[in-house]
């Protein structure tokens, strides 16, 4: 092998066209960089009110249910009393005629 002492540049200074083109890259990467991280900001901000929407949901499902529940509870029982007192008021009408027959 032979090793010949050479002057030259292996990495020549590059070219002006080279130089604006790894300036625009930079400030493209800068600008996407800004862009991402503005869009990170807006997912996690959507996420938090994504959250919030979630839990008011279930406080409003909880209230809506909880709601319907009683009155349904409470028409039933409303039903149930009407019932006990017409059989009430019947069996009393029932013995008051006995009575008065017998």
């Amino acid at each position: 092998m032979c090793f010949t002492n050479s002057n030259k540049n292996i990495d020549p200074k590059p070219s002006r066209e080279v130089v604006e083109l790894q300036n625009q890259l930079a400030f493209n990467n800068a600008d996407w960089q800004i862009q991402v991280d503005q869009l990170t900001t807006t997912v996690e901000q959507m996420q938090q009110n994504n959250e919030l929407l979630n839990d008011t949901l279930a406080r409003e499902m909880n209230y809506i249910i909880t709601t319907l529940l009683s009155e349904m509870t409470g028409a039933v029982e409303r039903e149930i009393s009407e019932k006990y007192k017409k059989q009430s008021q019947h069996t009393k009408g029932s013995k008051i005629k006995k009575a008065k027959f017998n």
